[in-house]
């Protein structure tokens, strides 16, 4: 597995990308007490749907998603 696409923000939300052969991973992570709504991800890697582990959908377009995100909270979604 490696990583690509690291990003720091100035709301501290850091974004990274992990891909392997067995599929792409998007993590993001929220150092802030702050919680986030319909937070955008600019540059994603790659328009389509994505799940969470807990089953939600996602679907990025034009390299873009945008999420919710708990504080100090964690989503982690896989490329389907």
């Amino acid at each position: 597995m490696q990583s690509n696409s690291l990003a720091l923000d100035d709301h501290k939300v850091l974004t990274f990308v992990r891909w392997a052969e067995t599929g792409d991973r998007m993590i993001t992570l929220n150092f802030s007490e702050q919680p986030y709504e319909n937070y955008s991800i600019s540059s994603f890697p790659a328009d389509g749907n994505w799940r969470s582990w807990m089953g939600e959908q996602f679907e990025a377009k034009d390299h873009q998603l945008a999420i919710d995100l708990f504080s100090f909270g964690a989503l982690i979604l896989t490329q389907e």
